[in-house]
């Protein structure tokens, strides 16, 4: 069976996608854990502003992404804007076919677009440092919420978007309220 062309579209998120945003978590991540948390992410009002992306190739969503508003040292408005990114799903037949890029690449744009000068997130490192993140962002001066096993501190990787480049205060990231849970950074 081969694939036809792929269409892909992305666009913003809206309450009607639920459904769909669920059925790509899950086909991805083969668990509802990363589908629960994107549920209470988008209720959650200290995740403001955030960007919520589906892509669809036709009428099949196939991708998601979300990033949330982030904090240092305490969760404050008044801070530079900053986004943690968490989940970027794709399911499994589209995966390696450029729609996690595009997601990607979407949302970096949209993040910078609101004034937002940093992206974090905990991922995979060969992946993520195609869109020039940095690993270890420890050592750039961002520590993680909950502390990360020496072996994977790679994993936990930032982005500036600030031209200037990491001039926003440093010190220990705070996500929002439901991101912010023991249970999302201790296994």
């Amino acid at each position: 069976m081969t694939m036809s062309k792929m269409e892909i579209q992305i666009r913003e998120t809206n309450s009607s996608d639920l459904n769909h945003i669920s059925h790509i978590l899950y086909r991805a991540f083969e668990q509802t854990g990363e589908s629960n948390l994107t549920k209470e992410l988008l209720k959650d009002p200290t995740a403001k502003p955030y960007v919520s992306l589906i892509a669809f190739d036709k009428e099949v969503p196939v991708g998601f992404i979300l990033l949330t508003r982030a904090y240092i040292n305490e969760m404050s408005v008044d801070q530079h804007l900053m986004h943690i990114l968490a989940p970027l799903a794709v399911i499994p037949e589209y995966q390696s076919k450029g729609v996690g890029a595009k997601l990607m690449h979407r949302g970096i744009e949209l993040v910078r677009e609101m004034g937002s000068e940093l992206i974090i997130l905990l991922g995979h490192v060969e992946y993520y440092k195609k869109f020039d993140f940095i690993p270890n962002a420890i050592k750039v001066g961002y520590s993680s919420p909950y502390p990360i096993p020496t072996e994977h501190q790679d994993a936990w990787m930032v982005k500036s978007l600030n031209p200037l480049g990491y001039v926003i205060p440093k010190g220990k990231v705070v996500c929002c309220e439901e991101l912010n849970k023991p249970k999302y950074w201790i296994e």
